[in-house]
């Protein structure tokens, strides 16, 4: 009988490693994995950075994650599906706290607080302000605006644009605007011009984030918030989402293995928390 050559025994090593591996971050990730989830979660870039992950709810009822960010000690993240779009609250460990739909939204892409229990919901055409377990005040989002993503500073609220080829923007909106039944571009009291195919955004330690994906990439990208331009860029899972901040982790969710988009090759539709000092 042949012996197995080095690089047939090399192999196998490698499998046996990879599937260690494997194994070893499927047991760290919590939350409950959907039904039609049969294969393993991919590797993903800058994994080293994510310090806890747990699966997206309503995967198996087929909601696709989007907006993201964190609140009163809880991450809230919207998912876009059969009955509009549905905003959950959990735990920093994934125990679900209790969940809002609101139908009349679309997609979701942007989530943020504005404090005091309030939330805004990012949807294309219109913010909905949400708080006590309902839909309190629709805003139409007037041509050229557009409401992809977004998040609020401590200040002003900040709703950005996905543009797949060309450059994005970045419009900024006092709290009083937030009163009206209409935005225009004329309420923003600023706009910048960003790279195209942003999907979130957040402020964290007083600089402005942003995450860049597609079907096929993921990028997690420091601005600066006068300019726009990138000051520092690390890879991410492809279809990384919205963004959000407890202070010290930055935390995002991916849409690559939601149902809708089961046949890209990255399946990692899970919620995650990003030490920045850890990122490569």
């Amino acid at each position: 009988m042949a012996r197995p050559s080095f690089k047939a025994l090399a192999g196998a090593w490698a499998a046996l490693w990879w599937s260690g591996a494997a194994l070893a971050q499927e047991a760290k990730t919590g939350g409950v994995p959907p039904a039609y989830l049969t294969t393993p979660l991919s590797r993903v870039p800058n994994e080293q950075a994510m310090v806890r992950r747990f699966f997206m709810p309503g995967l198996d009822e087929g909601y696709t994650p989007q907006g993201l960010v964190y609140a009163a000690g809880a991450v809230h993240v919207v998912g876009y599906g059969p009955g509009g779009c549905r905003l959950y609250s959990l735990s920093p460990h994934g125990k679900l706290q209790g969940q809002v739909d609101v139908p009349a939204c679309r997609h979701g892409g942007g989530l943020a607080a504005l404090g005091g229990g309030r939330f805004v919901v990012i949807d294309s055409r219109a913010l909905f302000i949400v708080q006590s377990g309902r839909v309190m005040h629709k805003i139409v989002l007037e041509k050229p605006l557009v409401g992809s993503f977004g998040d609020f500073d401590g200040k002003d609220l900040w709703i950005g644009a996905y543009v797949k080829d060309g450059p994005g923007t970045l419009w900024r909106f006092s709290p009083a605007a937030l009163k009206q039944g209409k935005l225009s571009e004329a309420d923003a009291s600023s706009r910048i011009t960003i790279p195209a195919k942003a999907q979130g955004m957040v402020f964290h330690g007083g600089q402005m984030w942003l995450t860049f994906s597609g079907a096929t990439f993921g990028r997690l990208s420091r601005l600066d918030s006068a300019t726009g331009q990138e000051v520092a860029r690390y890879d991410m899972p492809a279809g990384i989402e919205d963004l959000g901040s407890d202070g010290r982790l930055i935390w995002s969710v991916s849409e690559a293995g939601a149902k809708k988009y089961l046949g890209w090759k990255t399946h990692f539709p899970l919620i995650f928390a990003l030490d920045p000092a850890l990122l490569k």
